[in-house]
């Protein structure tokens, strides 16, 4: 870092800058905060940050300060897996965050408080993306509060993804983030996986509020109980869903009732465009033919049947689209969202 931090003065036009993987310390992080002071003229056209995967620990939050109040052209941050703990005093921390539209902290104990200082110092209505995933702590419950006073009195026009995984979700605040997703008019993919506590009513929240384009909740198992009661025939005809084409879920193999009480219900919402599908891990998606084919089809072929052309004189274009349902899974996700 001290090499990198010592040639940024001849990077004047940097835009991105990735050290992610990179063992990075508290100590590593200082050396590019005294170059920012040193020289002010650096990293002004920096657009996206990615400290991603390195123990900085809760000591370099000073650091990480003082470089979000220098580069004020900051797009993009991403401080995944990077030791960040609760044991701070995190209304003491100062972020300038009010350009960034991707934020990126996921596998960080924050907890309530640390969830917070990264929000509160962030524009609700320029995000984009909100990764949020395990940042969550056990013995304080799920972070829906802070998510919902972040977005509350705003518009968040431009916000596409919301990641909310392992975050000790229930149904109640499922309702609650209803608010936020009714407002949140360009939403494309909200993940809410392994939220085990989650239930069947939040399938049903999530149907009739018609929340997103894609939907990711595999790691739920309780919601795939009680289908029946819940999605009766009432309530599965009134549910006027236009955005919402792509469900993932989980469901063990051989729960082939189960399985038959899904495959109607999307098939009386999406009638002949409604696909039913199998991939790894016990997951089961439910989407639409138009998308199965164009996104996740395309997608895979663009990546890895191109691969095999090259390896054995294969040619793509000769798969077949009952060939393709095989593998397709492997990039369910990946493919569209990196």
């Amino acid at each position: 870092v001290q090499l990198v931090a010592s040639c940024l003065e001849n990077l004047p036009q940097l835009q991105s800058l990735d050290l992610s993987t990179n063992n990075i310390t508290s100590l590593g992080i200082s050396y590019l905060r005294d170059a920012v002071i040193r020289l002010d003229s650096i990293l002004k056209s920096l657009t996206s940050l990615k400290l991603g995967y390195n123990p900085l620990g809760n000591h370099s939050l000073d650091s990480l300060s003082v470089l979000t109040s220098r580069v004020m052209s900051l797009k993009a941050l991403n401080v995944q897996h990077c030791d960040f703990t609760n044991d701070h005093k995190w209304n003491q921390v100062f972020l300038c965050l009010d350009c960034v539209e991707i934020l990126e902290v996921a596998h960080n104990e924050l907890g309530r408080e640390g969830v917070k200082c990264f929000l509160g110092h962030m524009l609700p209505n320029k995000v984009k993306m909100l990764n949020l995933t395990n940042t969550a702590l056990k013995k304080e419950g799920s972070i829906t509060g802070e998510v919902c006073e972040f977005f509350k009195g705003s518009r968040p026009d431009n916000l596409t993804h919301l990641h909310l995984s392992g975050c000790y979700l229930k149904d109640v605040d499922i309702q609650k983030l209803t608010g936020v997703f009714g407002l949140a008019t360009q939403l494309e993919f909200v993940n809410l996986s392994n939220n085990p506590s989650l239930s069947v009513f939040t399938l049903r929240e999530i149907l009739q509020g018609d929340v997103a384009s894609m939907v990711e909740m595999t790691g739920c198992p309780n919601m795939m109980t009680h289908l029946e009661s819940v999605f009766t025939d009432d309530v599965v005809s009134k549910m006027n869903i236009k955005k919402l084409h792509t469900l993932a879920l989980t469901l063990e193999e051989g729960k082939i009732d189960i399985e038959r009480q899904l495959k109607a219900i999307w098939a009386e919402i999406w009638s002949v465009e409604s696909i039913l599908a199998r991939g790894p891990n016990g997951m089961l998606k439910l989407t639409v033919k138009s998308q199965y084919m164009t996104i996740w089809s395309k997608a895979f072929l663009s990546q890895e049947t191109r691969l095999q052309k090259t390896r054995s004189g294969f040619d793509p274009g000769q798969v077949s689209e009952g060939s393709v349902s095989k593998v397709v899974f492997h990039s369910l996700l990946a493919c569209k969202y990196g």
